[in-house]
């Protein structure tokens, strides 16, 4: 017989199944706002322990580099000119950093039978602290020490004639001061005294090196720095065939780029012009500089520069003009 459901019926099932509906509606209600204040807390309770975190210390940092470095007169008596390799390792962690090179000095180089005259081993061990570094401001003090060691040889049968060593002290603070948003005046001023009879060794008991100047950055690609230079050196005992003072103008116009896919590129084209000098020998030297920065740490830099020397007071029968060359070729890795 079959089943005919009447209107009571009918109406009763309804009202359970909307029963149903309401209830389920309202599991999933609660569970979905117990899932979202869950997760809320959760995420409260990881911001909370992010905040709490105390950050570890500040990581050394390191650099080691070669650089190869030549210098050649053309029509000098110094045949193939001066060979000048360098090592360099620098450590760095906060404020202080750490530093030593050793840098070679060769004359007389010729290369077709790799043989070599007089020869200087420079070595150097260097401290610099930042005292101040501010968005305006900066300041930092650097401790050095040298070493020179000469080795000087017969022109004729090669033979050492002669050694001596000396030692160097440097104090050298460096500055960076902002005068409007994109202008700063930054420099640095050495102060060197010679021990060991420098007097005997060519050098000057004293020196004072200094370079600074305006920098005016255009924009992140491009800026400008023209610098002042200041060599003076003197001995303790007055004046004396070691003293020398000379001083330039020096101009750097440094351009970022993004040449290759894999890091920054920097070409710094830069001129010295000598603007006085107590030997009236006033040089024009012209340059140029290229830095890439290479994958896994590395860097390369190559320089070649160009100058043409101009003896006011040169000796009856030497040159009165002379045109030097440079040549840098450099490596590093960063870690």
């Amino acid at each position: 017989m079959r089943y005919i459901p009447t209107t009571k019926n009918f109406i009763f099932k309804k009202v359970v199944n909307v029963k149903k509906r309401i209830i389920l509606l309202a599991a999933f209600t609660m569970l979905t706002l117990n899932l979202k204040a869950d997760v809320t807390i959760s995420d409260e309770k990881e911001l909370a322990k992010t905040r709490n975190v105390v950050a570890g210390p500040e990581e050394w940092h390191g650099t080691f580099g070669i650089l190869q470095e030549t210098e050649n007169v053309e029509g000098s008596a110094d045949k193939d000119g001066s060979y000048e390799p360098s090592l360099y390792f620098d450590m760095k962690k906060g404020k202080w950093s750490f530093g030593a090179t050793y840098y070679g000095e060769y004359h007389n180089t010729d290369y077709s039978d790799m043989t070599r005259g007089d020869s200087l081993d420079r070595f150097e061990l260097r401290g610099h602290y930042i005292i101040m570094d501010t968005e305006k401001y900066g300041l930092g003090m650097q401790v050095a020490l040298r070493n020179y060691s000469w080795t000087r040889k017969d022109p004729i049968t090669n033979k050492t004639t002669d050694t001596t060593t000396n030692r160097w002290l440097n104090l050298q603070p460096d500055w960076r001061i902002g005068i409007i948003d994109k202008l700063s005046y930054e420099g640095w001023l050495g102060y060197y005294t010679m021990f060991n009879d420098a007097i005997g060794s060519g050098y000057s008991d004293r020196e004072i090196e200094s370079e600074s100047g305006l920098v005016y950055k255009f924009n992140d690609t491009v800026s400008a720095r023209v610098n002042y230079y200041l060599d003076r050196g003197w001995d303790v005992g007055g004046q004396s065939a070691n003293s020398f003072n000379n001083q330039q103008i020096r101009g750097y116009l440094p351009v970022n780029l993004e040449l290759f896919s894999f890091g920054k590129s920097t070409i710094t084209p830069y001129f010295r012009q000598t603007v006085y000098d107590d030997a009236n020998e006033f040089d024009t030297r012209l340059g140029l500089r290229f830095d890439q920065k290479l994958p896994g740490g590395f860097a390369v830099s190559l320089e070649y520069a160009y100058e043409m020397r101009d003896f006011k007071d040169s000796a009856a029968g030497a040159p009165g003009f002379q045109k030097f060359h440079y040549t840098g070729v450099g490596l590093n890795y960063s870690f």
